[in-house]
């Protein structure tokens, strides 16, 4: 892979702007409280430059908007990373593929896929936003990370920043309806530090999982911080 490679759909400017549009509406939805209660710290790590790695536990389909509402201020840039299953129906597919969302074949030959175009992504100086644990959490609790997250920043060379959520599954909680949704609810996301990775195309399987490890004990520290928030 290089930077020769056709940028991304997320990168096209269509789409720039039209996350910025539904940027706008989930942020003005949090500022009047319409529909849910977000408590927000340490959002000023977010105003980044370059590649960006948002590395998230993981509690409910709610987690996508109030990540993307929360980062459209400061970039439009994004890429997600989302679960195969998601694009199972072919609009939804279509709309999915249209803003330029990475399935991730989780458990399969093609599971390397959506690393391999979030470093593309990044290697384009964009955002990927990944769930590092690689699935819903049905308990609340953390769950044992992948490693997909150090897999790509190691290879772009990119910063990565944690990020906790806590409180989200009330908002959207997981085998609900689509049209069963928490009014009101309050969550709370804590923004870590950025954890600047160099990179290093040659890493073993031990350094990217010490950089795993170092990752989901960010998460872990500021997961304890979010359920107070959230409570």
């Amino acid at each position: 892979m290089s930077n020769d490679v056709a940028r991304p759909n997320s990168m096209r400017k269509r789409v720039r702007t039209a996350n910025r549009v539904i940027g706008a509406i989930l942020i003005c939805a949090a500022w009047t409280r319409i529909f849910v209660r977000p408590r927000v710290e340490g959002r000023e790590h977010l105003d980044q430059g370059g590649p960006l790695i948002l590395a998230v536990n993981h509690l409910s389909f709610f987690d996508i908007p109030a990540l993307a509402g929360l980062i459209s201020r400061y970039r439009r840039d994004v890429t997600f990373l989302a679960m195969a299953e998601l694009f199972a129906n072919f609009l939804v597919r279509k709309v999915l593929l249209w803003f330029g969302i990475i399935p991730v074949y989780r458990g399969t030959e093609r599971a390397t896929e959506a690393s391999n175009q979030g470093v593309i992504v990044l290697r384009h100086g964009g955002v990927v936003i990944t769930f590092i644990e690689g699935r819903i959490s049905r308990d609340g609790k953390l769950q044992r990370a992948r490693n997909g997250v150090a897999y790509m920043a190691l290879m772009a060379g990119a910063l990565v920043i944690p990020i906790a959520l806590s409180g989200t599954e009330r908002v959207k909680r997981l085998g609900t309806g689509p049209l069963h949704w928490g009014w009101g609810r309050r969550y709370a996301v804590v923004v870590g530090p950025g954890i600047r990775v160099e990179c290093n195309t040659n890493a073993t399987a031990q350094d990217r999982q010490a950089l795993t490890d170092q990752i989901m004990d960010r998460i872990s520290t500021q997961y304890d911080r979010a359920m107070v928030l959230a409570a």
